[in-house]
């Protein structure tokens, strides 16, 4: 999986997400997020061909570097110190450090907890590109379930798929293409519905205000087939500032299946597949 960023006057790409046992040799990887299916302690090696202002960000993905730390050193060759230390130790849950080459030796600095949010539920997996102010999240829904119910008229529900950091942040852009299944229920196999991104979950029928700021309404393929309807894309039109200082914004998805394909009282579970990226800026909190 790869990215791209830029770091002053030079671009480096590729995001690492180490999930499989072993250790990381860096080549040209701007952001290294070890995230293994199996605990253990970890060595991250830094580039060996190396150019003045190069970064490298290493993070603990998985939340367990308190107990399995994620030990960094330089290539040995090129390079044999980190702030005139041989090795730099991450040993905080989910801690961030950028490694900057200053030309002599590598310089570590913790990136703010601010540079990435949290993802919700275990269908959702995310992954963190960029920095501690500038920032891109990429989520996959793995048939996240959402409950829609009613009394009369139209069914519809939300769930929460991730919490921002606290602090005002800058939304650059928002896509998604969402595929969603509701085989087995008693929504129409033929039906069809709607969907939203927004900072709060709808109370109603309707996708609009805070149900829709960080998504507008998408329909979705009509008519389904068999339960099944195919990914649609959707994407927010301009980016847009949100006040989260007091309390952090969350990132919710809102469904709405139409009257004429659910009977009233009913409650289903409607399936979401795919992937949402959003792009934002951490402005600062106060």
């Amino acid at each position: 999986m790869s990215s791209r960023w830029i770091r002053g006057p030079l671009v480096f790409s590729n995001t690492t997400v180490q999930t499989a046992a072993g250790n990381v040799t860096c080549v040209n990887e701007s952001v290294v997020i070890v995230k293994k299916g199996s605990s253990q302690i970890t060595t991250v090696t830094l580039p060996s061909v190396l150019l003045t202002g190069q970064t490298v960000i290493v993070k603990d993905g998985k939340g367990d570097a308190a107990t399995y730390p994620i030990t960094v050193s330089p290539d040995g060759v090129t390079a044999t110190t980190i702030d005139s230390k041989a090795s730099h130790v991450i040993n905080t849950a989910y801690g961030s450090v950028m490694f900057t080459w200053n030309g002599t030796e590598w310089g570590a600095s913790t990136v703010p907890s601010a540079g990435a949010g949290a993802k919700n539920g275990a269908t959702v997996t995310a992954v963190e590109g960029g920095n501690a102010t500038v920032h891109q999240t990429k989520l996959t829904l793995a048939s996240t379930p959402v409950t829609v119910a009613n009394t009369t008229g139209a069914s519809f529900g939300g769930v929460k798929l991730y919490d921002f950091p606290e602090g005002r942040l800058l939304v650059l852009g928002v896509t998604a293409s969402l595929g969603f299944v509701w085989t087995g229920e008693s929504i129409a196999a033929a039906g069809s519905g709607d969907y939203s991104l927004g900072t709060t979950i709808t109370a109603n029928a309707t996708l609009d205000t805070t149900k829709v700021d960080l998504l507008p309404s998408t329909a979705m393929t009509d008519p389904a087939v068999l339960g099944v309807a195919a990914a649609t894309t959707g994407a927010l039109a301009a980016s847009a500032q949100f006040d989260g200082t007091g309390t952090a914004k969350d990132l919710n998805l809102n469904i709405i299946i139409d009257d004429a394909d659910v009977a009233d009282g009913d409650s289903d579970t409607v399936l979401a597949s795919g992937t949402i990226t959003i792009t934002w800026i951490w402005l600062g909190d106060y």
